[in-house]
């Protein structure tokens, strides 16, 4: 893992503990991000409004799975409006 690199944890699926090598995350300085979800009812219920609404996500740019380093440059570089995505 790179240094100032930014580990993104969604949700707690593993339950509310975990061993975390403090060492490593300050002598990387890296980033712990946590993301809450909401639960499985809520899902269900956006889910049912977006097809009942019949949106579609705006997609920029779809790229083949061997492209996948195009992709990630795109993004990092911001040149996207909208979504981009892997198709494998």
């Amino acid at each position: 893992m790179r240094r100032t690199s930014v580990i993104v944890v969604i949700g707690v699926l593993g339950g509310f503990s975990s061993p975390v090598m403090i060492p490593v995350v300050f002598g990387k300085n890296l980033h712990i991000h946590g993301i809450s979800v909401g639960s499985r009812e809520q899902f269900d219920d956006m889910a049912g409004h977006i097809a009942g609404w019949n949106l579609r996500p705006v997609v920029d740019r779809t790229f083949p799975f061997a492209k996948v380093p195009d992709a990630l440059r795109l993004m990092q570089a911001g040149g996207h409006f909208g979504k981009i995505a892997i198709d494998y």
